[in-house]
């Protein structure tokens, strides 16, 4: 396997298969055709990559719980509990939108925060002004 990542968990998938010894890792930004061939050079012909992957396929086939039988026991769980919305459904259906995006309490921290930061600024500037001033006095009495 030639992992390039591109976006979003793909570092973190090519970072396993290099770890897991599947196959090579190729930077998005480094690709080029001799780079490209080295790679599939090295995972065609290293039996250690290919065994590795074989390994991984036996697992991934043989695992123990298959996702069709989940999908038809859950299916046949549903057909038998025609209710099961209720039970499966969030409490977050029933909130209001202020509620649901905790704007309840965002909104109140947010504005106490402005005021404060308000507040901080006007206090910086007063102090500012106070020590100009008397730094404007000194230098007329000198």
């Amino acid at each position: 396997m030639v992992a390039v990542p591109l976006f979003a968990d793909q570092n973190y998938n090519a970072a396993m298969v290099v770890q897991h010894r599947v196959g090579v890792f190729l930077e998005v930004e480094d690709v080029d055709e001799a780079q490209v061939v080295a790679a599939l050079s090295r995972v065609l012909l290293q039996d250690d990559l290919y065994q590795n992957a074989e390994r991984l396929r036996r697992k991934l086939v043989g695992h123990p719980n298959d996702p069709r039988e989940s999908v038809r026991k859950w299916v046949e769980y549903a057909a038998e509990f025609d209710d099961l919305h209720e039970d499966l459904n969030l409490e977050a259906v029933h909130m209001g939108f202020f509620s649901y995006f905790c704007l309840d309490v965002i909104i109140p921290v947010a504005v106490v925060m402005g005021v404060i930061a308000f507040i901080a600024v006007k206090i910086a500037i007063f102090a500012s002004h106070l020590v100009l001033e008397r730094l404007r006095r000194k230098k007329k009495t000198e």
